[in-house]
């Protein structure tokens, strides 16, 4: 796999060893909707990009994470491309001022990229050269976050028929078959609620005419965009919501913790601040 260059916001930027710093940054042309952590930033290269700066970043890889191998997502061995790249621990290399450049190429840097890996690699070889990996465009996030929101709150969804069939009934007077259908029309009219919110004939009806979003505002009477953990704590401690209305919330939509929500293939922290808001925000 070849490095990487693409926009990263940097999050933190941590003193952690005599060789090195440890970076944490948003890289939105990466898979997964979360921040990266431990990316090693080489002292040998100079100052690291500052906490909060936007910068065109050259990331390497230096290994697939041992989390997802030993978790059995993946199976060990060395980085071939085939991995997501939140699977994948990164060496950041290199970074610029994002008005630079775009895309590949030369500009004013933060930190050369050094000819040898920060860290010797247990991959094969590196292959010559940087793949430049343009950011998604605002068009393009909305989208990924309307498809991601649609189907986590469609798993709740789902889970919550259930439960709502069974607290309207007898216990022991339905059959699972019974229980199944009923729980399968209930969800569907949730569902059918939901998408109504996400898409709006008007709006359809504009950009049909040529209209195009130019930006998009999150509403104020839902949950910000929330890509970490810390960021969460401080957003739910800013609701005021009491740690029993969290947990309550949370085992009504079928998870024992907030952990347990994030360990399921797909959850984000994201999805997680959405379905809180979806139970006590009202």
């Amino acid at each position: 796999m070849e490095r990487i260059e693409t926009e990263a916001t940097i999050l933190d930027v941590t003193d952690d060893a005599s060789w090195k710093y440890s970076i944490e940054a948003t890289i939105p042309a990466f898979d997964g909707d979360r921040s990266y952590k431990f990316l090693a930033w080489a002292k040998k290269q100079g100052p690291p990009p500052q906490q909060g700066a936007t910068v065109l970043g050259t990331f390497q890889p230096y290994q697939r994470a041992k989390y997802y191998v030993t978790r059995g997502d993946i199976e060990d061995g060395p980085v071939d491309g085939t991995e997501k790249h939140y699977q994948v621990t990164w060496n950041m290399v290199a970074a610029r001022p994002l008005e630079a450049a775009n895309g590949a190429g030369s500009g004013a840097t933060t930190g050369a990229a050094p000819a040898a890996p920060v860290r010797a690699t247990s991959d094969a070889p590196q292959k010559s050269g940087t793949t430049y990996l343009p950011a998604p465009t605002a068009d393009e996030r909305l989208a990924k976050e309307i498809a991601k929101f649609r189907r986590e709150i469609e798993g709740v969804n789902d889970r919550k028929a259930v439960s709502d069939i069974l607290a309207m009934v007898e216990p022991g007077t339905y059959l699972l078959a019974g229980l199944i259908e009923d729980a399968e029309k209930l969800a569907a009219w949730y569902n059918t609620r939901m998408a109504a919110r996400c898409e709006s004939p008007l709006v359809e009806a504009a950009q049909e005419a040529g209209a195009v979003i130019t930006e998009v505002t999150v509403e104020p009477d839902g949950p910000p965009a929330i890509t970490n953990k810390p960021a969460l704590s401080v957003w739910v401690q800013e609701q005021g919501w009491q740690k029993e209305q969290i947990t309550k919330a949370l085992q009504d939509a079928g998870y024992d913790s907030s952990n347990a929500y994030l360990e399921e293939p797909g959850n984000t922290v994201a999805g997680l601040a959405s379905l809180l808001y979806e139970r006590l925000g009202w």
